[in-house]
């Protein structure tokens, strides 16, 4: 290790910095960093490395551990749409994977308009976020962002649920379901985006949690009726 290497390690605390094992939660942590090119490590207590796999695309963004011991991950492809939105490129993805322990891929959807989140689903699926151009008159309505923002017009969310053989057997579209006059875009943030999702799961007796930073919003979505519950 250089002494440039040591000085950042001190400053920057990387590394286990910190650990008191009677209060800890115990178990194993899973990060893959951000502006890599698809290194993923599982650590343990101790901070030390237990797997490392290596996949063939960046994060895209998220990823979890299945109970059978396979990575879920969500991988960012450079592809035609990189250009789509000024902040887009932060956080598209554009292909889940399932692989198992030694990286083999088991499972494999791409989606060209997929971007942060991911889970896979009971009947074999997956659930995810992507996104839509909204119709110009009702980007106009929305309230709230940076005035100096969205050129190339407002997007909004869609959530997507694929079987397993990757056949949509339900979306949901934020646009339909959202008030422009109650669900105001916070002031710091750009008007490209409307919902700007964060997180997607399945919950149990047909209900959707999905995350939307953009309106500061959490919420439940029963699938059966659409509605936000």
């Amino acid at each position: 290790m250089t002494i440039d290497d040591q000085t950042r390690r001190r400053t920057t605390k990387t590394g286990l910095t910190a650990l008191d094992r009677d209060r800890a939660c115990p178990g194993y942590t899973l990060y893959a960093p951000m502006n890599g090119p698809g290194d993923v490590y599982l650590l343990n207590l101790d901070g030390e490395e237990v797997h490392h796999w290596s996949m063939p695309d960046p994060p895209g963004l998220y990823g979890y551990l299945l109970p059978n011991g396979n990575l879920f991950y969500g991988g960012k492809l450079r592809d035609e749409m990189w250009d789509r939105f000024q902040s887009w490129k932060r956080f598209k993805g554009g292909v889940m994977m399932e692989v198992d322990w030694d990286g083999n891929v088991v499972w494999e959807h791409r989606d060209i308009d997929h971007h942060h989140d991911a889970r896979r689903t009971e009947s074999g699926g997956a659930i995810y976020l992507t996104v839509e151009l909204m119709p110009e008159a009702l980007a106009a309505k929305v309230k709230g962002g940076n005035p100096i923002t969205g050129e190339n017009g407002m997007w909004a969310d869609v959530i997507v649920e694929v079987d397993a053989s990757g056949k949509r057997v339900w979306e949901w579209h934020a646009a339909e379901h959202l008030d422009p006059e109650r669900d105001i875009i916070t002031f710091n943030d750009s008007r490209d985006e409307w919902s700007h999702g964060n997180t997607v799961a399945p919950l149990p007796d047909g209900r959707v949690l999905f995350s939307f930073r953009n309106i500061s919003t959490v919420g439940i979505i029963d699938k059966a009726s659409g509605e936000i519950v």
